[in-house]
C-alpha cells in the first residue's frame, strides 16, 4: 500500500508485515523514499536543474510520486514563487510510465518510488539503465 492513502486512512489499518528491500541502499530496513529521475544523457544534476523543465507525476494519491515532491519543492516555491515547472507531466498512473516519459523525451524527470524502481532495476535493467538518479528524498518506512 501506497504511504499517502497508508496515512490518509481512517480508521489508521494496522501494519503486521512490511517488505524490506533487498539492495544494500536500504540498510536492511523496511524502508523507501523518492528518486528523482532524469535520462543517463540528461545535463540535470540537483533538483534545481529541474526547474523551468518539464516535471512527471504518477498520482495525486501516491506518496512518493507527488506528496513527497511536493513537500521537497514547497520552500522553493515560497521562494521563487510559482510556477518553479515549465509544465508537469501527468497523472501518469504508474512508475513504469514515468519512466517511459523521461525516456521518450516527454518530461525531463520524474519521482518515482526507490523500491518500484529498484523492482524495474532487477526485472527490466535494459530500461532502468537509461536512467540516472537526480535527487533523493528522505525514507519512510513501508508501510
Amino acid at each position: 500500500m501506497c504511504g499517502y492513502p497508508f496515512a490518509q486512512a481512517r480508521p489508521q489499518p494496522v501494519v503486521v508485515a512490511a517488505p524490506v528491500p533487498s539492495p544494500e541502499r536500504y540498510g536492511g530496513e523496511p524502508l523507501y523514499w523518492t528518486d528523482v529521475v532524469v535520462r543517463d544523457d540528461s545535463p540535470l544534476l540537483t533538483i534545481a536543474d529541474c526547474f523551468g523543465k518539464r516535471f512527471a507525476y504518477s498520482a495525486e494519491d501516491s506518496q512518493s510520486g507527488y506528496h513527497a515532491p511536493r513537500r521537497l519543492l514547497a520552500p522553493y516555491a515560497r521562494a521563487r514563487g510559482l510556477p518553479l515547472f515549465a509544465s508537469t507531466v501527468g497523472p501518469l498512473i504508474t512508475p513504469r510510465r514515468v519512466v517511459e516519459a523521461i525516456i521518450a523525451g516527454d518530461a525531463d524527470a520524474g519521482p518515482l518510488d526507490s523500491y518500484a524502481l529498484d523492482l524495474m532495476r532487477l526485472n527490466e535493467p535494459a530500461l532502468t539503465t537509461r536512467l540516472r538518479t537526480g535527487a533523493l528524498f528522505p525514507p519512510r518506512h513501508c508501510p
